[in-house]
């Protein structure tokens, strides 16, 4: 069972699963968003959990503001950067691969996708993280790893 947030914008409403949007956002925007649109009853204890996840995260991501910040704000791209997007089920995990293997670019780990705040700092308890990851993802037998 998938369950969905909406979240309305100027003139359309967007659907995506609540995990995604509740895992992936720092905890300012998580406060923000249930102070406007609130949590239904069902979804308190799931959206508990990811609060607790942000809260724990915060000091991380405020210590990374302020250690990484300025350089990361005034780092410059030499050439025009390629993004890879696609739908899944579509081989993009394979692009993302096959393109990680070739030094000329830069692809994002688990790690940067998951922790995209915090990825400096939690890169010293990488081995203590992936501990807690599956060896493959469920669907597909795709290898994960930070």
């Amino acid at each position: 069972m998938t369950n969905y947030v909406e979240i309305p914008k100027a003139s359309i409403n967007t659907k995506i699963t609540f995990r995604e949007y509740f895992q992936k956002n720092s905890l300012m925007t998580l406060l923000s968003f249930i102070s406007k649109y609130g949590v239904d009853r069902p979804y308190l204890g799931r959206a508990c959990l990811y609060l607790l996840g942000s809260l724990a995260e915060f000091p991380f991501s405020l210590y990374e503001d302020l250690v990484y910040g300025s350089r990361i704000e005034a780092t410059q791209f030499s050439e025009h950067p390629v993004f890879v997007i696609g739908h899944w089920r579509s081989g993009t995990t394979h692009l993302h691969n096959i393109l990680s293997q070739d030094p000329q670019w830069a692809t994002p780990t688990h790690m940067h996708v998951f922790y995209s705040k915090t990825f400096f700092t939690f890169d010293r308890f990488r081995a203590l993280l992936s501990s807690r990851l599956p060896k493959e993802r469920g669907y597909d037998q795709v290898k994960v790893g930070l």
